[in-house]
């Protein structure tokens, strides 16, 4: 049929006109087309439109935005730019998330992508602590994006708000030009996509072959011949159809996947996704440089999908942030098949009611990331935990749990909250507990004590708690909010001699929960109008507790 077609159909050998637009977005360099950059400094005769510099700009995919997408983790593709260079006198958790920022942003995967690359701004960014709300200057655009990235992401995003998304639309063509996008010209990417090509040829043409010989056996069994007459003396079966790459492949890719630069993709509500969407996306080789992907409410995503295209023989070798919120049809199975993932770091399956505690327990224990500490951001919420549970997880998860997401809990004791959490109270900076009946302001106030890298909050839903002038007072007592040398809290200040606050600031979720208007300007009024606390008690917040 048209459709089958549509989606099988390989790239051609020639970019086509988009195609060699898209090249030409991506090759532009980001700037202020107005500053006094080396381009504007040259003759008139010699500045060409490919060397005048493009704006980085904030990104708002199509539609209004819904409240039901806020959340401390999500837009799960998007990061502040430009990306924060975290000063020396900052404590060890900040560091620590510099280095993953750095690491996804401008390190090695990125050396010689200068499009892909965000250079902090010295001057202005060097002195921002990296849990600090987003500043005047600051935008969040997609991670480690060029402008056909964002283009190409625009147009998915269009597509799925008009409900037009399909195979025929995002076939292995459409997802070809997306991973060149990513990576141009780069020779490792090159001589990469000839390997697996080769591969690729191979495998067909095995293909092809075994299914001759299966007519061939057909045919000889209905004259009586032996079911065994179409296997040849190799022992060829069909079994090495989907084998594994090859040894040299692995080795191949081990020692230049490092060098390549890495993208993000958002698949967001993409109802119409398929089996037939993600083996496009394996034949595209999206995988080579693939750090990112955002699956929430890809309601086609299934126990086979992830664990036999997306974490299957290395297709996506190199993804660090995975979500899967939301996906419905995902079970323990499929969860237990990230453990192939080997690099994850982030992951977010919550609200897969299909999904069990346990289950999370399990690849937590299995991941090599548990091990090498690098597993640190765990986002399950609605999945019925329970305070043993939540106990089991921070202590697998203690030296390095950065994001936790365990909401939606009627079973979660504040006292057996507050015990579990200390255990991470030297690493903990982004906690999402909403709609658990358990918390109250007392809690509330022993979390703020104890953990004490705390930036980001999600109490949505709470309805016992009432008050954050506990929290806060609890924070300022434990010398936990701190401000510029030189500066005292109490001080009453005009507005130039007012003290920059370089840690302590705490962003609040509370929308449905038991916080009034008046109840928060009157924490507001205590606490230095604000400067200390964020809380959004509407349906805003999107985007807002990011901090990567």
């Amino acid at each position: 049929s048209a459709i089958l077609e549509a989606r099988d159909i390989m790239p051609p050998d020639q970019p086509t006109i988009t195609g060699r637009l898209l090249r030409s977005l991506r090759n532009r360099p980001v700037g202020d087309p107005l500053s006094a950059s080396p381009a504007s400094k040259r003759s008139a005769d010699d500045i060409t439109m490919q060397s005048i510099p493009l704006p980085r700009e904030p990104y708002s995919g199509p539609g209004r935005p819904n409240a039901n997408d806020v959340d401390i983790s999500h837009p799960w593709m998007l990061a502040i730019y430009p990306a924060r260079a975290v000063s020396h006198d900052n404590n060890s958790n900040s560091r620590q998330s510099g280095e993953t920022q750095s690491e996804t942003t401008s390190g090695p995967d990125n050396a010689d992508q200068s499009t892909m690359e965000s250079t902090p701004n010295d001057n202005s960014q060097s002195h921002i602590h990296i849990n600090t709300p987003l500043q005047p200057n600051e935008i969040l655009t997609i991670q480690n994006t060029n402008h056909a990235l964002h283009t190409l992401q625009l147009f998915i995003d269009a597509l799925v708000e008009s409900g037009r998304a399909g195979d025929t639309r995002m076939g292995i063509h459409f997802f070809r030009e997306w991973t060149i996008a990513v990576a141009g010209d780069h020779p490792d990417f090159l001589e990469l996509l000839k390997e697996r090509e080769k591969e690729e040829k191979e495998r067909l043409e095995l293909k092809a072959a075994e299914e001759a010989r299966s007519m061939q056996t057909n045919g000889t069994m209905k004259d009586g011949g032996s079911k065994h007459d179409g296997i040849n003396n190799s022992g060829t079966s069909r079994g090495l159809i989907l084998r594994r790459p090859s040894k040299k492949r692995r080795k191949l890719q081990k020692k230049l996947l490092p060098n390549l630069p890495l993208g993000t993709l958002s698949l967001h509500n993409l109802a119409s996704a398929s089996i037939h969407t993600f083996r496009s996306m394996r034949k595209a080789h999206v995988g080579l440089c693939l750090g990112t992907l955002d699956l929430t409410g890809v309601h086609g995503l299934t126990d086979s999908i992830l664990s036999n295209v997306i974490c299957a023989n290395g297709a996506f070798p190199r993804i660090r942030c995975l979500s899967i919120k939301n996906c419905r049809k995902v079970t323990g199975k499929g969860i237990a098949s990230l453990t192939r993932l080997v690099d994850l770091r982030s992951f977010d399956c919550g609200g897969c009611f299909n999904i069990r505690p346990d289950d999370v327990l399990s690849l937590l224990k299995s991941h090599p990331g548990t091990a090498d500490r690098t597993l640190n951001e765990i986002y399950a919420g609605g999945l019925g935990w329970t305070d043993v549970a939540i106990e089991s997880l921070v202590e697998l998860t203690s030296t390095h749990l950065r994001g936790l997401g365990v909401g939606f809990s009627p079973y979660v004791s504040g006292p057996g909250l507050v015990l579990a959490l200390n255990r991470a109270a030297e690493t903990l900076d982004r906690l999402a507990v909403p709609f658990c009946d358990g918390l109250d302001d007392a809690v509330l106030a022993a979390l703020g004590r104890g953990l004490k890298k705390l930036a980001v909050l999600d109490v949505r839903g709470c309805g016992k708690v009432t008050s954050l002038t506990g929290v806060m007072d609890a924070r300022i007592s434990a010398g936990i909010i701190k401000f510029d040398a030189g500066s005292d809290a109490g001080d009453e200040r005009d507005e130039e001699q007012m003290a920059r606050v370089i840690a302590g600031h705490l962003f609040v979720l509370a929308r449905y929960s038991g916080i009034t208007k008046n109840s928060l300007d009157e924490t507001l009024r205590l606490h230095h109008q604000g400067e200390v606390l964020t809380c959004i008690l509407d349906g805003g917040g999107i985007g807002e507790g990011i901090r990567r």
